[in-house]
């Protein structure tokens, strides 16, 4: 078998490796002889998944303890499994410290990798005991981390209940001195909890200012929301700096993407303000190194104000939900359960423990119930400062390729949704997302000129602003192309386009 081609060879190995083959079968093959071992390592030393205790780092020590399988591996998926349910203070300092104790062997463990060069992702999250997760995050206490070189991809998961706290996630990115790309996921506190919310996006953005990453050139981060807000009379909380009236997240963004070398910043089911594109002393500094972003942003601003509006009047609503112990999913507590998480249970070893849920209560806490829909049209005293914002900031980005904003509106009673979207792309380039029924084709690239699109919904139409195509204008210059157009309707293959030459 040694002497087949190279051909036949990747053939075997695309087969062995291949889903439906168990994992056995695999690792018989490296014994037939050096170069087979050699072989099928590249290919099962290439990704590993580990549990993360004390048994599974010492195995993945000592599969690893060879310098040339180091080089091998690409991807690392670490799993942390809590060691209680998190349901009380408690437990939750337990689970704390052995994250703490863990991460922090795994760092010193890594630490001693030597840089080869070559790429190295490593994805981590936590689960634990039982089905219904707390509202706590997870974070390192006292943790003493040694810089760790060899890893250049970084990718934090978040679930309900087993979330790196914001602070700790900046920690675990600060001792990665070669990082090049960061994955940030973040969960939301609920609307209830304004002074909850308020302090964890203080504590992401304190994070990221004191962040530095020398060589980081990817940024995403992944804001898991709550559920949409569909009380549309709800009162949302102000989550900006009550001295300055700007928002410290968006802020710290916008700062952070300034200094750090990215090339991509990408946001996801964020609450988006202004700050995000310019306020301040520094409004006016550039992104040097920024050729694409991409940004997805809730129906709210961190302020709290909607960027939609409508007639209170013309509401569609629902009455409040009962609580009943249903098992037909109709009202009953387990339709919140992962919606609203419960807090700490009462534990006797915790005088400070909250009280007993009601999850049908939570929703209606929370502007999640009942339905009071009349919010369906745009409102341009609100998105007309944010997107002309965001055309000034495309002029302070000499190496822009793409960019795209798009803000969606759950409309639960309307079955369906509202929405707007914009992207704009340089000359000869695609925009970085197109919501047209085809692909973005070849003729806007051909075209060698800038161009600017936004998409409305047809069901709301929505007149794009003047002072919003003028400050485009300046972006697209004198021979810049601008087009409108509707969001492809599910039953209508094709989108409805107007276009404008300046």
């Amino acid at each position: 078998m040694d002497k087949l081609s190279p051909e036949i060879l990747s053939l075997i190995l695309a087969y062995v490796f291949a889903d439906a083959v168990p994992v056995l079968r695999r690792h018989g093959l490296a014994t037939v002889s050096r170069k087979w071992q050699a072989l099928v390592e590249q290919r099962a030393f290439s990704g590993i998944t580990i549990w993360l205790n004390d048994k599974g780092l010492s195995g993945f020590a000592d599969a690893f303890r060879s310098p040339r399988r180091r080089t091998l591996l690409r991807r690392l998926v670490v799993c942390f499994n809590l060691p209680t349910d998190g349901k009380s203070r408690r437990r939750q300092d337990k689970n704390n410290a052995a994250l703490t104790t863990t991460l922090t062997s795994l760092y010193t463990y890594l630490s001693t990798w030597e840089p080869t060069g070559r790429t190295l992702d490593v994805s981590l999250f936590c689960d634990s005991r039982g089905n219904i997760p707390s509202r706590r995050n997870l974070t390192l206490t006292q943790a003493t981390l040694p810089p760790v070189p060899c890893i250049t991809s970084l990718n934090i998961r978040a679930r309900k209940g087993r979330s790196l706290h914001p602070a700790s996630i900046c920690t675990l990115a600060a001792h990665l001195p070669n990082l090049q790309s960061l994955t940030l996921h973040v969960k939301t506190p609920t609307p209830s909890r304004p002074e909850l919310r308020r302090t964890m996006r203080t504590a992401l953005a304190d994070g990221l200012s004191t962040l530095t990453l020398p060589s980081l050139r990817h940024l995403e981060l992944i804001e898991s929301p709550t559920p949409d807000i569909h009380a549309h009379s709800f009162p949302c909380a102000n989550l900006c700096d009550p001295a300055d009236g700007t928002d410290p997240l968006n802020t710290a963004l916008r700062r952070f993407s300034q200094r750090t070398p990215l090339t991509s910043l990408t946001l996801t089911d964020i609450m988006i303000s202004p700050d995000l594109f310019t306020g301040g002393s520094d409004a006016t500094a550039p992104w040097p190194t920024l050729h694409v972003f991409a940004i997805e942003a809730s129906a709210l601003a961190p302020s709290g104000a909607w960027y939609w509006t409508g007639d209170p009047s013309a509401s569609r609503a629902s009455t409040p939900p009962e609580d009943d112990d249903d098992d037909d999913g109709g009202g009953g507590d387990d339709d919140y359960r992962y919606m609203f998480p419960p807090p700490l249970e009462d534990d006797p070893d915790d005088r400070n423990s909250e009280p007993e849920s009601n999850f049908a209560a939570d929703a209606v806490r929370n502007g999640y119930e009942p339905s009071d829909e009349w919010r369906d049209t745009p409102d341009d005293a609100a998105l007309t400062p944010l997107l002309v914002a965001m055309a000034r900031a495309a002029q302070r980005m000499p190496n822009l390729r793409a960019g795209s904003l798009y803000l969606e509106h759950e409309l639960e009673f309307r079955a369906g949704c509202t929405e707007i979207a914009i992207s704009c792309a340089a000359a000869g380039e695609r925009f970085a997302r197109s919501w047209d029924s085809e692909d973005d084709g070849v003729d806007g690239v051909k075209s060698g000129v800038r161009r600017c699109k936004v998409w409305v919904d047809a069901k709301y139409p929505w007149a794009v602003p003047e002072e919003v195509r003028e400050a485009w204008r300046e972006w697209l210059g004198e021979t810049g192309m601008f087009e409108t157009g509707y969001f492809r309707d599910l039953h209508d293959s094709e989108s409805v386009t107007g276009y404008i030459w300046w």
